[in-house]
């Protein structure tokens, strides 16, 4: 399994770690991570997993909870299938109890005019994981901030250098707007960007992503993510952070 693999989910895991000891006395629940995209377009709420496919929360409410209900919010979660098993049915969706969720920021990628420098910042930032879904780019990210009431800018660029080069890859910029906040405290955070709003991604050639940041001390960096690099399994099998340590961005 490739350490870069090793991403999203172990949030919800370390979450439920104390719940889960308790269970396990009894033999009777596990908990398992997913990372997912809100489809509430019918009435119905529905949680369309990357790795476990559409699934039915009976606890649905808990979306509303943390004002993540709207039909395309990206959400990490903990989940509790009701039967011993995590395949999806053929004849209908697996149904899950959510122990606790992560609203995870979910945007478009923007394109990068002549003095928009400004809006979205070049703050340091740091890119700890990632991978391509059905629908998003998922990024997993560190800032430094101080204050938790200020919401940090992240940002995707598209910039005169986004075209699909010889290997089939994408330049694009990932920005961070600190907004003023003073950059004390090392922070944690997810983020999705629409594949919709990139239009290369729709070409034929497109192989994947190499993304440039900002690092420490102002040392531009680059992360390389593919297209047929993903396992949204194993993707979802190495963050260390608590759901409720996760930081406040926009």
């Amino acid at each position: 399994m490739r350490p870069i693999k090793q991403l999203f989910l172990l949030t919800a895991l370390a979450l439920t770690s104390t719940f889960q000891s308790c269970m396990e006395e009894e033999n009777t629940v596990i908990y398992q991570p997913a990372v997912g995209t809100v489809d509430n377009q019918d009435g119905k709420l529905l949680f369309d997993t990357d790795y476990y496919g559409v699934l039915e929360p009976l606890n649905a409410t808990i979306f509303s909870n943390y004002d993540a209900d709207e039909d395309g919010q990206r959400v990490m979660a903990s989940v509790v299938f009701m039967d011993s098993t995590e395949n999806q049915k053929a004849d209908n969706y697996k149904q899950i109890q959510v122990l606790e969720l992560y609203k995870i920021l979910t945007k478009n990628a923007d394109s990068l005019t002549v003095g928009q420098e400004d809006v979205y910042g070049n703050d340091p930032i740091l890119i700890s994981g990632g991978y391509i879904s059905k629908e998003h780019l998922n990024l997993e990210f560190n800032i430094w901030r101080n204050d938790a009431s200020i919401a940090h800018r992240i940002s995707l660029l598209l910039t005169d250098k986004s075209e699909i080069d010889e290997n089939g890859m994408v330049h694009v910029e990932l920005r961070h707007n600190a907004e003023s906040d003073q950059q004390y405290t090392l922070a944690w955070g997810l983020v999705s960007f629409k594949l919709s709003s990139i239009p290369e991604y729709s070409d034929e050639r497109f192989k994947g992503f190499i993304i440039e940041y900002n690092g420490q001390a102002g040392q531009t960096s680059t992360f390389t993510i593919k297209k047929d690099d993903n396992n949204a399994k194993s993707s979802q099998n190495g963050i260390s952070v608590p759901i409720n340590e996760c930081t406040y961005i926009e």
